[in-house]
């Protein structure tokens, strides 16, 4: 069952979602499966980030004034 999911902007040349599943790290940063559509085609990537890379990634997803 995914934790997040993050789809294309109506905007994007491109079609598909990002799936993040439920991590396997409870302190020091985020790990788990990633399933990625992209325009039809599926992969699923496996992600482990430390914290600063964590912050980073959801500073990119978070709308200006929402933090």
């Amino acid at each position: 069952m995914p934790v997040v999911v993050l789809h294309s902007a109506p905007s994007s040349p491109h079609v598909g979602s990002i799936e993040f599943g439920p991590t396997r790290r409870g302190t020091g940063g985020w790990a788990g499966a990633v399933n990625v559509v992209s325009d039809g085609e599926a992969s699923t990537i496996d992600v482990d980030m430390i914290d600063p890379y964590l912050g980073d990634l959801i500073g990119f997803f978070t709308p200006p004034g929402r933090a």
